[in-house]
């Protein structure tokens, strides 16, 4: 499979695990989705994770380059994640990695709100091979 052909979508620890999955295997994945990811992707002191799946928040990069893309996100109700989609968004940005973060309105952390922001990420045109 090639890249450009490539795609990584998680919920929950799957979210955290495709972002995390987007960092490993940068070679792999052109596009990487985490729904309502959890709060052990990164290391920071400032928000209590002591023991983070990266170690340095500036590490955090994605091989989402040449026009791929990187999608976070979670409801508005979601007592799950907290603030740490945004955390991650934010990082990606500081770090010059293209990405959406997505807030749904009232979702939680449950089938409905995930379905939901699944499909956000799956409608956006990239998915979709163009004949010119």
């Amino acid at each position: 499979m090639k890249k450009e052909d490539s795609a990584i979508a998680g919920i929950s620890l799957g979210g955290t695990t495709a972002l995390y999955n987007g960092y490993l295997f940068k070679e792999r994945f052109k596009f990487v989705a985490g729904i309502s990811p959890n709060y052990q992707l990164l290391t920071s002191k400032e928000r209590k994770i002591f023991n983070g799946w990266i170690a340095k928040p500036e590490d955090f990069v994605l091989g989402t380059d040449n026009g791929g893309f990187a999608f976070i996100g979670n409801g508005t109700a979601d007592t799950g994640t907290g603030s740490h989609p945004r955390y991650y968004s934010n990082v990606l940005n500081e770090n010059g990695i293209d990405n959406l973060f997505t807030l749904l309105p009232n979702g939680g952390h449950n089938w409905e709100a995930f379905r939901k922001l699944f499909y956000i990420f799956m409608s956006y045109d990239f998915f979709r091979k163009r004949v010119d």
